[in-house]
């Protein structure tokens, strides 16, 4: 699998690519399901689940353009937890769908509180 450093950002194999833009494309329906039952836009459910507004973007893009190269920046654990919390998804399901094993103590942390 051949990855490349743009910026001093790794860039993933084309098969990963394809992965995660699946994965954001999946992501972005269930987040415009939980925009239409809460009138919520993306911006005020990234801001409840903590995580930038244009970092989702990125996530439903399933990568974003660098310099000319797509890169994908995956999911830490803590915002697969947030974004499952904030879209009422329960967390296996985020974590099984972004093909991450689900760490044992994961399940049970609470959502993290933004001020």
């Amino acid at each position: 699998m051949e990855t490349m450093t743009v910026m001093g950002v790794q860039t993933m194999p084309a098969a990963d690519a394809a992965k995660w833009k699946r994965w954001g494309a999946w992501l972005r329906e269930e987040r415009i399901a939980r925009t239409r039952a809460t009138g919520k836009p993306r911006y005020e459910l990234a801001k409840e689940a903590g995580v930038a507004d244009n970092t989702w973007g990125n996530y439903e893009r399933g990568g974003r353009n660098m310099g000319g190269n797509w890169l994908v920046i995956p999911p830490s654990p803590d915002n697969l937890i947030a974004l499952a919390r904030v879209l009422d998804i329960p967390v296996e399901q985020m974590f099984k769908r972004a093909g991450i094993k689900l760490p044992k103590h994961v399940g049970d942390r609470p959502a993290p509180v933004v001020d």
